[in-house]
Order: structure tokens, then sequence, then C-alpha cells
């Protein structure tokens, strides 16, 4: 990764998360975290892959 996308990609990643909810799609807000890993001070963690939607329907 370069310098420019390095320092730029988190205030993206909020900026469209912010889009996202504001705008009322959260289908969205998940496709932008749906590979993301989190790394804490434990073991990392991923959630599974829903089989449903959040609205519970297939």
């Amino acid at each position: 990764m370069n310098a420019a996308v390095g320092t730029t990609a988190v205030p993206d990643l909020i900026a469209r998360c912010a889009e996202s909810v504001g705008s009322g799609d959260f289908a969205g807000v998940g496709e932008l975290f749906a590979d993301a890993v989190f790394i804490g001070s434990g073991e990392p963690a991923e959630a599974p892959r829903p089989s449903r939607g959040c609205s519970g329907r297939p």
C-alpha cells in the first residue's frame, strides 16, 4: 500500500459508512465490513457469514 492510500483509507471508510447509515443502506454498511478481521489484544476474530440479511429474510 502506498502512503497516499494509507492516509486516506480510514477517513474514506468512515465517510462511506456514515453515508450508508444516513441513507438507511445497512446492507451497504455490512458490505463495507464483510471481509474485516478485528485484531485486538487476543486472537483475531472474524464474523461468521450470515445466511440471511439483517431483515431475517433469505
